[in-house]
């Protein structure tokens, strides 16, 4: 799957432009895993009461996905890497983005069924974490495993910048315009106008909404 394909399949729905709080994220995470339960006592017959084995159970499940809401919001947002640490010792961004897409795609099921919020706040910071690793994979070159995080050396697009730079997708386009005060410079990739990766970053470096990726020495390639 490409880039662009995983990108809209794990958030449907994307407003590059919209702002959350890192409370916001996890108010959305704890509404999510209330839809699940209750999707799981109709289906499957199970209790969920925190007194039983299996309530026990998923509040140990409900607390480590919002473990991993935290520390992804710091990536995405602010631009800290994740530590491992934080939410468990064999854990690595890969494992992150994945159990946060999951439960992002759950949610949405979840909206559709049993009234829980839209998760368009799990969206948005599940979009900028995988457009972020997409951007410094390529300029940085870091050492991920890619047969769970794939990542290309296909341009971003006009959108891409939007969600990284936390601005709407027009005001990103008039950026790209001759006249534009620290212009984005753009290239013609068939009829798409796009941006490398190593443009992007450095318009991107510009902005006040965007915070650069602090990568830790372990991800980034060995020269010896």
């Amino acid at each position: 799957m490409s880039f662009e394909s995983r990108l809209k399949s794990y958030t449907p729905v994307l407003r590059p432009a919209l702002r959350c709080t890192k409370e916001q994220v996890l108010d959305q995470v704890r509404d999510c895993m209330h839809g699940i339960g209750h999707g799981l006592g109709n289906i499957a017959g199970l209790d969920i009461d925190q007194n039983t084995t299996s309530g026990k159970q998923y509040r140990l499940m409900s607390a480590r996905l919002c473990r991993i809401a935290d520390v992804l919001f710091d990536y995405a947002i602010e631009g800290v890497w994740p530590d491992a640490k934080r939410v468990g010792k064999t854990e690595h961004l890969e494992d992150i983005i994945a159990d946060f897409s999951f439960m992002s795609g759950v949610a949405r099921i979840s909206t559709e069924l049993y009234n829980t919020e839209n998760p368009l706040h799990l969206e948005k910071v599940l979009g900028m974490a995988l457009v972020r690793t997409q951007l410094y994979a390529n300029v940085e070159g870091l050492e991920l495993d890619y047969a769970t995080l794939p990542t290309d050396r296909t341009p971003l697009t006009l959108q891409h910048v939007a969600i990284l730079a936390q601005m709407t997708e027009k005001a990103v386009r008039n950026a790209t315009q001759p006249k534009a005060k620290d212009r984005l410079e753009t290239i013609k990739v068939g009829a798409k106008t796009m941006v490398t990766h190593e443009e992007a970053l450095r318009w991107l470096s510009n902005r006040r909404n965007f915070k650069p990726t602090v990568i830790p020495d372990s991800v980034r390639p060995q020269t010896h």
